[in-house]
This record gives C-alpha cells, sequence and structure tokens, in this order.
C-alpha cells in the first residue's frame, strides 16, 4: 500500500511542481515586455515565445527529476514515469485548447514534444547521477 502512496505522490509531483515554478516564472519573464502582449497574456512574439520555452523546457527536466527521486529505484519506477508523464500530457492538452490563440500553434507543438522529451530526460538524468549500491 505504501508503494502505490510513494507512485500516486511521484506523479503528483509533476504538475505542482510545474504549477509552482514555470507558470509564476512564465508570468514574470512576459511582464517584462508588456507592449508585446495581447489581450489575453500571450505573445506571438517568436523571441519571448522561445524564451518560454526554454522555461519549460527546464522546469520539466526538473519535474522529470523530482519524479525520479520521489519514486526511487523499483520495478515500477519506468511505470510512474510514463503515468506522471502522461498526466502532464493530458493538463498540457487542456490547458493549451483553452488558450489556443495566445500563442502561435508552433509553441503548443513544441510544448507538448517538450514534455514528452524534457520529463524522461530529467528522470533520466538524476538516475544517472544517483548511487546505485553501498559506497565503498
Amino acid at each position: 500500500m505504501g508503494n502505490i502512496v510513494i507512485q500516486a505522490l511521484a506523479v503528483l509531483s509533476a504538475p505542482l511542481l510545474y504549477g509552482i515554478l514555470c507558470l509564476p516564472l512564465a508570468g514574470i519573464f512576459l511582464a517584462q515586455f508588456p507592449e508585446r502582449l495581447n489581450a489575453l497574456g500571450g505573445t506571438h512574439d517568436p523571441k519571448l515565445v522561445v524564451g518560454i520555452e526554454a522555461l519549460q523546457l527546464l522546469t520539466l527536466l526538473l519535474c522529470g527529476a523530482a519524479v525520479e527521486l520521489i519514486a526511487g529505484r523499483s520495478d515500477s519506477s519506468y511505470r510512474t514515469l510514463l503515468t506522471a508523464t502522461a498526466t502532464m500530457l493530458a493538463i498540457g492538452i487542456a490547458v493549451q485548447y483553452r488558450y489556443w490563440s495566445t500563442m502561435p500553434t508552433w509553441h503548443h507543438i513544441v510544448f507538448f514534444m517538450l514534455i514528452l522529451v524534457g520529463m524522461p530526460a530529467g528522470a533520466v538524468w538524476l538516475r544517472r547521477r544517483r548511487p546505485t549500491g553501498p559506497q565503498t
């Protein structure tokens, strides 16, 4: 039973961490360029969109690392990462659909790809840096 709770916490950590880090940081970043924002708070300025993509990638790497850290090494850790990634993709699609016109179409597609690549990459990065057994 405890393993199920840990796995659920690992899955939930990704959207929580994303909401705590990326959303406010993206808002702060975009607020520096009010003249380039549209009425809904988005932008079609390619440089700003790429800046947002970079911020999202860093956050998604951290999300993947958090899932790996919480889930730990177990037979179900890959399944947990897959579930967390799918959960983030579902949330991302729902949110992006709602605000589709605020950003260029390519942004949404890149964002979906960043979720699919960034979270697993963050988990793999952490997995490779963690010790695998007793240290001598």
